[in-house]
């Protein structure tokens, strides 16, 4: 196992910033004007969707660059697999623990006849039991499958392609469904499609939209491991990343636009050229020299307590306005508010779990 102790400060800072892009995801809408719909989708589609693919790529990377060993020959890699099962454990964990959390809002869903207790049980198991709650047990599958063929001797190279047939395959049940539209005129095809949907509702699951990102971090932990032994930390790198980020986005922005005017998506929290956004963002803020510090290592705790509390806030809050029959015309009302009070009590909630005896609320966010 790779025995190198450094800390990617850069990635705190990262993942940081992409939790408050899922806040906007989920609550920035402004209404009022003609201009309106216009602003979320550019705010949206354009700058926000790749926060969570983020997540799973910093998460699966940090994960897998210590649980790749070298093997004697020098010709590949083999894989600690105990140690991937042990973080697994901790995000299944991570899972049940706020999956209690919103326990209020699922057994809320089902009384108000949103929900059954049988999807409920599906949701759990196959699309997450709360909204954004699927990014665990996603990351999870995302995480074992990777692991499984490195395993089994497939080159990285090998479980990328793989990674990102199965993503395409995805999309096309996602982004891309309307490019489907000839082939399930065809019985047989629209009968797969009809069955997985009704069993599994989403390709945004640990197969198809998981297992690419964590391809990804693998990529990037072998370009890591790589460039560490050889010492090479060229600031042209830096220039590359950036340039390569830069034009990922931009033809990012042209596929969103495609989408929306040919109206193909089913959903859109994926792009095609969403991998690579995330590949060069990635490893830009790895070598980016930001020293570890107090505030970087709080980032590091407050942006997993920020994405998994703020759907409890933002939630919270508009059952209050609506108990107080308070009409919010556009949630972006709630952006603010959600996004404060989510920053604020993810750094009390930090620093309170550092003291000793409240040692027990690290289990919130590790």
């Amino acid at each position: 196992m790779e025995n190198n102790s450094r800390q990617y400060a850069g990635l705190d800072v990262l993942k940081f910033v992409c939790s408050i892009l899922v806040i906007m995801i989920h609550f920035f809408n402004v209404s009022g004007n003609d201009f309106s719909d216009t602003l979320n989708f550019c705010v949206i589609e354009y700058f926000t969707r790749v926060s969570v693919p983020v997540f799973f790529v910093i998460s699966s990377f940090l994960i897998l660059r210590k649980a790749l060993i070298k093997k004697d020959d020098n010709k590949g890699y083999d894989i600690d697999h105990k140690y991937v099962l042990k973080k697994c454990f901790n995000y299944f964990r991570l899972y049940l623990i706020w999956t209690f959390i919103y326990l209020f809002f699922i057994i809320k869903s089902v009384l108000h006849g949103r929900k059954t207790v049988l999807l409920i049980i599906r949701d759990f198991f196959f699309t997450g039991s709360y909204l954004h709650l699927w990014y665990l047990p996603s990351i999870i599958v995302g995480i074992l499958i990777v692991t499984f063929l490195v395993k089994k001797g497939l080159s990285f190279n090998s479980i990328l392609i793989l990674a990102f047939i199965f993503y395409i395959i995805g999309l096309s049940g996602h982004t891309y469904y309307g490019l489907t539209n000839e082939l399930r005129k065809i019985e047989i095809f629209q009968k797969i499609y009809d069955w997985y949907f009704k069993i599994f509702y989403t390709t945004r699951n640990g197969l198809f939209e998981g297992f690419i990102f964590c391809a990804v971090g693998l990529k990037i932990a072998e370009k890591e491991n790589n460039r560490l032994s050889e010492n090479n930390n060229s600031h042209i790198n830096n220039l590359i990343f950036l340039a390569g980020f830069v034009i990922s986005l931009i033809i990012v922005i042209f596929e969103a636009n495609y989408v929306r005017d040919n109206r193909l998506y089913r959903e859109t929290d994926f792009y095609l050229f969403t991998v690579l956004e995330c590949y060069f963002l990635v490893r830009l803020f790895i070598n980016i020299n930001i020293s570890e510090s107090k505030l970087t290592n709080a980032f590091r705790a407050m942006s997993s307590i920020i994405y998994f509390i703020h759907m409890f806030i933002g939630n919270g809050l508009s059952s209050v306005l609506g108990l107080l029959k308070i009409q919010n015309s556009d949630t972006i009302d709630l952006f603010l508010p959600t996004l404060v009070l989510s920053v604020i009590l993810s750094f009390v909630l930090y620093k309170i779990s550092n003291i000793d005896r409240f040692k027990v609320l690290k289990k919130l966010y590790s």
